[in-house]
């Protein structure tokens, strides 16, 4: 079964080379590295991990307001292993304090409960996370 008009949608493969989005690939490379912000999670030595924290973090949350939380939290916890040595509740304490003040958000339950059990998760397997 095929949608309607689906036998005109072009695959990406056979997009790939074509002129048009060759342009447009190197016009967004270029504007990009015009008006990019330097954020640390951005740098080519960044972990794994650091992306991760980046990411969850900024879910709901304004990159201003991350970036400072974010360095605090590398330097606490450079290892999904550092994190999963605290105890429970430890980071979304650290996490709620000091992004999203409950009497702000209008909600007393923090933004995440899942960071020591995901660094946990991390820990036990054989490749970095």
């Amino acid at each position: 079964m095929s949608l309607p008009g689906s036998a005109e949608i072009a695959s990406a493969a056979e997009l790939a080379g074509t002129p048009h989005l060759t342009d447009l690939h190197h016009s967004m490379d270029r504007w990009f590295s015009e008006v990019a912000r330097v954020l640390p999670w951005r740098a080519p030595d960044c972990s794994p991990w650091g992306i991760l924290v980046s990411e969850v973090m900024l879910q709901q949350t304004p990159v201003v307001r991350v970036l400072p939380v974010w360095e605090d939290w590398m330097d606490r916890w450079p290892e999904p292993a550092d994190l999963a040595e605290q105890p429970s509740g430890e980071a979304v304490r650290h996490w709620a304090g000091s992004v999203i003040p409950a009497a702000r958000s209008g909600s007393t339950r923090p933004p995440s409960r899942s960071w020591n059990s995901m660094a946990a998760r991390c820990r036990t397997r054989t490749h970095r996370c």
